[in-house]
């Protein structure tokens, strides 16, 4: 058979090399390394039958059926110019034999287009510049939903949080088969000259992309924040922009991301509010989340945040704030001429009690001084103190 985009030198031969259904048939295998053997490259499309992935059903697992790792193995073995092009609709497991082919086409679920697609990019008609949208990880089990996959009695959870995806894979150190926003080319490109610049609560990042290949090609620029000063609960970075770039061999291109507070800010429970904290972060900028080419780093101000105190806010909570620090001062120095046990913030003092609410300490030292009144009612006391205190600023 002649392929009309390769010309009259290049002949395709044909053999099945695996049967419909799941059973394993040798000599479609035997047929399949003597073709490949007698051959300059053998390029193989294997993928998730339909028996196994279809709407209405869950599949069972990620891995390739046991006839087409098979076929995989023994084609490479016999051919090592051998190219595997896969076919699903989620990520696939590809350890047991991505290791022995040079190259992997992934092309999902394309439908009456993927043959010509899929030829265009080997016979380099077309520069791939596709970039995986979700991780390819190693094996079912070091995906962050795996416990509870199926759900039980009937609901299924989703229980990860935060820590989906890529963030999941960087908190745990786990290194997945391909990463998120992972993608070869047949080109190669250069970050260089990176500026990070805040604008008001917004920030600047700038970059120069160069194509330091030999063929025109896209590249997409990943943007990923790391805050390094959130004391609560964050991924390691956050994907919060990209661009898609398309450049000719040679060509340099300015490329300008605007990122906004909002881009820096993290969902506090507490408040129930986004909040971005005053402070370092990290800009990393590269061709996927584990290929990060050129970082930057700046302090971000986004104001002072004050904090809405209540009945149960921590001693280190009033201290962290000038405003209630100072009320709280003022009545603990009146608290200590009526009681035995004095309370001093010194370091001892702090280091003992920060994490304990203020109601709790005045529970346990201030009895005497309380007179009449409750703890609740002192605490409120207090926090009227601050907001006066606040408006008249």
């Amino acid at each position: 058979m002649k392929l009309q985009l390769a010309g009259d030198l290049v002949t395709v031969n044909y053999a099945a090399g695996y049967p419909e259904d799941d059973s394993v048939d040798d000599e479609l295998i035997k047929e399949s390394v003597s073709l490949a053997a007698n051959s300059d490259v053998a390029v193989l499309f294997v993928g998730q039958p339909e028996y196994a992935e279809s709407e209405m059903h869950d599949l069972k697992g990620i891995e390739l059926p046991e006839h087409q790792v098979k076929l995989i193995q023994a084609v490479a073995a016999a051919q090592p110019k051998c190219i595997v092009v896969t076919s699903s609709g989620s990520a696939l497991v590809m350890s047991p034999w991505v290791q022995h082919v040079p190259g992997v086409i992934h092309s999902w679920l394309s439908g009456q287009g993927l043959g010509r697609a899929v030829a265009e990019v080997l016979f380099g008609h077309t520069n791939p510049s596709g970039k995986l949208s979700e991780t390819f990880p190693v094996k079912l089990s070091d995906n962050p939903s795996h416990m509870r996959i199926r759900g039980e009695n009937g609901k299924l959870y989703y229980r990860e949080g935060l820590f989906v995806g890529y963030r999941y894979y960087d908190r745990k150190e786990l290194a997945p088969q391909f990463p998120f926003g992972h993608g070869l080319s047949y080109t190669t490109f250069v970050y260089s000259d990176l500026e990070v610049k805040q604008r008001g609560t917004g920030v600047t990042v700038s970059l120069q992309l160069k194509n330091t290949g030999k063929r025109r090609g896209k590249e997409v620029v990943q943007l990923y924040v790391h805050d390094e000063e959130c004391k609560w609960t964050r991924p390691e970075k956050e994907l919060k922009a990209f661009a898609k770039i398309e450049l000719d061999p040679g060509e340099t291109q300015k490329l300008v991301f605007e990122l906004e507070e909002r881009d820096f800010s993290y969902y506090n429970t507490k408040y129930n509010r986004w909040a971005a904290d005053t402070g370092f972060f990290q800009i990393l900028l590269g061709s996927s989340s584990k290929d990060i080419r050129i970082t930057g780093r700046l302090h971000c101000d986004f104001g002072k945040e004050e904090i809405t105190f209540h009945k149960f806010s921590l001693l280190s909570e009033w201290l962290s704030d000038p405003a209630a620090k100072a009320v709280l001062e003022h009545s603990l120095n009146e608290m200590n001429e009526y009681v035995t046990d004095k309370v001093y913030l010194n370091d001892e003092f702090v280091g003992f009690w920060e994490d304990f609410p203020m109601v709790k300490i005045f529970q346990m030292f201030g009895q005497n001084w309380m007179n009449e009144r409750s703890p609740d009612e002192v605490i409120q006391e207090l926090i009227a103190q601050v907001d006066q205190a606040r408006t008249m600023r």
